[in-house]
């Protein structure tokens, strides 16, 4: 938390004159703190959601239930923003795309996320709460489906389609913190290629034959990568975040955690 937001805090406790003990004056004030630092998060460019499941306690019933604390990071610090990492976590009793868009009211930037549909409602032209989003999915989670292939069987058709992920990471690696810029030349001089060489490969009748629903690749047409191609193809056109959300995963063990809880 920065200085002047620390003396914020210390401000709205002596204005309640000793009170502070209160557990109300207390969840009131960190309610406010709370707040602030999510609208701060969400007047960013760029930002990474991921939900995993938590238990919760079920009140009257002396059992937990199954919620969903979702993550909202911002780390720009690959591409030399000015923003200082931080992460926001929000609480949900399920996985439903409107509690996404409760807690993204007024972000108009990139989204970067998996492949989870429940997110589509903040691309959509009438999108409430805000402009329609610019969601990047990331590469990372279309990839671990040839690493099982591959694990599995050995396959040759897995090992190219990894082969040419590499070669977009290794990129992603050279010009990891070089300014706005650099990023964008690079990646549109070396990355933007490579995706559409990737794209000619999976229009091909080779990676089909990888076959079962389950996997990454199926018909063409049908498997989860053809359809969130232009939105995992973002990356190659914009500077402003990484092709895998390995960075922003890691944000939390290096930065200040910001919690919240939808009511």
């Amino acid at each position: 938390m920065a200085l002047k937001e620390k003396n914020d805090v210390i401000a709205e406790y002596r204005t309640h004159e000793g009170d502070t003990g209160s557990p109300e004056v207390q969840i009131a004030i960190l309610s406010n703190r709370i707040a602030h630092l999510t609208e701060h998060l969400k007047i960013s460019t760029t930002l990474f959601m991921d939900e995993t499941t938590a238990p919760a306690l079920d009140p009257g019933r002396g059992q937990t239930e199954t919620g969903y604390l979702r993550a909202l990071a911002r780390d720009d610090r690959s591409w030399g923003g000015d923003d200082p990492p931080g992460v926001l976590h929000f609480y949900a009793p399920d996985r439903r795309g409107e509690n996404a868009g409760k807690f993204l009211k007024r972000f108009n930037g990139i989204l970067q996320l998996d492949g989870y549909h429940g997110y589509n409602r903040l691309t959509r032209p009438d999108r409430e709460g805000g402009e329609p989003s610019i969601v990047a999915h990331c590469w990372a989670h279309a990839r671990r489906k040839l690493k099982e292939i591959l694990d599995r069987d050995g396959s040759e058709i897995a090992a190219e389609g990894l082969r040419q992920i590499a070669e977009l990471y290794a990129i992603e690696e050279d010009i990891r913190s070089t300014c706005p810029g650099q990023r964008l030349s690079a990646r549109q001089a070396r990355s933007a290629p490579l995706f559409g060489a990737f794209d000619t490969w999976l229009a091909s009748p080779t990676p089909s034959a990888l076959g079962c629903k389950s996997n990454a690749f199926g018909s063409r047409p049908n498997h989860a990568w053809a359809k969130s191609w232009p939105s995992s193809t973002v990356t190659g056109a914009d500077c402003r975040h990484s092709c895998r959300t390995g960075a922003s995963r890691s944000t939390p063990a290096r930065s200040t955690i910001w919690s919240g809880r939808l009511l």
